[in-house]
């Protein structure tokens, strides 16, 4: 039989170093679980900023499109009003041009014009001789390419005649428009 035999006061066990230990880790998480959470607050700040400054950005990309858009737009319709303006033919100069060469505006009984390069005139003369004249001042026109007598009726006292004339319209456009001087 072994008998053990202890003369040492009994001493208590050392749970100190266990329980610091213990303590440092809980610390330490604690620290841990601290950062993570203010690093959590400042990436979501920072995220909110970013999304705010993108909505902002996109309102301005928006915003300059719709003005790029709109300059676009202006510039295709002066280029558009420029090339209608190009090919326009001034009728209202050629109206007032086939009534100056008559004479008497009274005389015109009717103009129509229809587009393209001709035009006729129905007007009222004294004499067939008058007809000759007026055909005449409009052949000497430089826009004029050519003028027929397409009808002669007699009309009490007087003729009544129908013409039809040709027209060069790009010449036409440089001789009677408003801007040509």
């Amino acid at each position: 039989m072994n008998t053990e035999i202890n003369f040492l006061e009994k001493q208590q066990k050392q749970t100190r170093l266990p329980v610091f230990l213990l303590a440092i880790f809980l610390i330490l998480i604690a620290i841990v679980i601290t950062l993570l959470f203010v690093q959590r607050q400042s990436l979501n700040s920072a995220i909110q900023t970013e999304k705010s400054t993108l909505s902002n950005l996109q309102v301005e990309v928006a915003e300059q499109q719709e003005a790029n858009g709109s300059a676009r737009q202006l510039e295709s319709t002066r280029d558009a009003l420029t090339a209608i303006e190009q090919n326009a033919v001034p009728t209202v100069s050629l109206y007032e041009n086939a009534l100056n060469t008559l004479g008497d505006p009274k005389q015109l009984t009717s103009i129509t014009y229809s587009g393209g390069e001709d035009f006729q005139v129905e007007a009222a003369f004294a004499s067939l001789e008058a007809v000759s004249d007026y055909l005449d001042k409009l052949l000497q026109e430089p826009y004029m390419l050519d003028a027929e007598l397409t009808d002669v009726s007699r009309d009490g006292d007087g003729y009544t005649a129908l013409l039809t004339l040709s027209i060069d319209s790009g010449i036409l456009r440089e001789e009677l428009s408003p801007d040509a001087e």
